[in-house]
């Protein structure tokens, strides 16, 4: 595997690039990256096309009156059948609302994933076009005072005929796309494909954000939180600490992560206690995992920090506990004690996903 890895690196310096200096992805990842560049390239291509998508967008205004806060609908609240009006919304969980398509969530997304491949085009290709669309996308949801989105998530998750539009504080999780979005820039950053400009206005930005994540009434809810939530909040925030250069809050993070996380989530036996409740355990109990390892690997890769293989003295918060209690549910879901509604198999591919992040701890 190092002979692999180390003819891999030999073929990133014949692109003429460098070790960049990313926060969650490593070297495997981008060796990896390089084996599959043609499905890379398909992807960024696509990007080449899109519409440079905005929070202005949307088809409502959020309760603020200003076009700029980020508004999305809660995932899997629909409409009331026992009212005229449809209102209050109400949950189904684990069915997700089309509706979603109204605001900014899926927008969200398309931009980050489109800047995540181009990134990594650019990387990897060095062809320019990579790189200007990247930033303009970029320019356009955080940077141009015309369409730019305000750092915030007021407006996130909010659920019609409740709480008098505001948001809720899941609505965090929405940014979550913004993560590995970030490392794509950082490999733009690597082969200066964004301007200097530009980036110092992604960190001004991140920079605000951060503080609004901490700061807060939606934020420190979920900081508090005790399922997937807090994690991905945990993540987040780690994330744009390192990004914006504020080690401390970064490290804070990771430190207090195995305790508060970890084994305050994890039994034992490896049981999610939280993610089992839902109609889809087996696919949220994975997801909480995939976070999970979002935070040891960026504490690994840039503070030095070993979290996974932590745990508490009667063996709770183990994250290879969690693996092993998954792994024989892959191909044998008839066998699941939980309810999994849909959507088994983006579930089995995740935790192979997973599994393959682990083994090289």
């Amino acid at each position: 595997m190092r002979f692999l890895l180390f003819l891999g690196a030999l073929a990133l310096v014949a692109c003429g690039t460098k070790a960049p200096e990313t926060y969650l992805w490593d070297d495997d990842y981008l060796v990896r990256a390089k084996e599959n560049i043609d499905a890379v390239i398909v992807r960024a291509n696509r990007a080449l096309e899109m519409k440079n998508p905005s929070v202005m967008d949307k088809e409502f205004v959020p309760a603020s009156g200003n076009k700029h806060d980020y508004m999305s609908l809660s995932r899997y609240f629909w409409p009331n059948p026992d009212t005229q009006d449809g209102l209050p919304y109400v949950t189904r969980d684990g069915e997700s609302n089309p509706e979603l398509e109204k605001y900014d969530r899926n927008n969200l997304g398309k931009m980050s994933g489109a800047v995540t491949n181009l990134g990594l085009a650019f990387y990897l290709t060095g062809e320019k076009k990579y790189a200007d669309k990247a930033v303009s996308l970029l320019d356009t949801w955080f940077l141009d005072p015309e369409t730019k989105m305000n750092p915030n998530m007021n407006y996130a998750q909010i659920v019609p005929g409740l709480y008098e539009g505001m948001g809720r504080s899941f609505g965090i999780i929405d940014g979550y796309g913004f993560v590995e979005m970030l490392d794509g820039v950082m490999l733009l950053k690597a082969r200066k494909g964004i301007p200097a400009e530009k980036f110092d206005g992604l960190k001004s930005w991140f920079s605000e954000y951060t503080n609004w994540l901490m700061t807060s009434d939606h934020g420190k809810k979920e900081s508090e939180g005790e399922n997937n939530h807090s994690i991905a909040y945990d993540v987040q925030l780690l994330m744009y600490s390192l990004f914006g250069g504020e080690e401390e809050i970064a490290r804070k993070v990771v430190e207090e992560f195995p305790v508060k996380r970890l084994q305050a989530q994890i039994n034992p036996d490896g049981r999610q206690p939280h993610e089992l409740t839902r109609t889809i355990a087996y696919w949220y109990s994975v997801y909480n995992l995939a976070h999970i390892l979002d935070v040891c690997d960026m504490a690994r890769n840039n503070l030095g920090i070993d979290i996974y293989h932590t745990q508490g003295a009667d063996g709770s918060g183990s994250v290879e506990k969690a693996l092993e209690f998954l792994t024989p549910y892959i191909g044998h879901r008839q066998s699941w004690p939980y309810q999994q509604i849909h959507d088994w198999d983006g579930a089995e591919e995740l935790l192979k996903e997973c599994l393959r992040r682990a083994a090289r701890y």
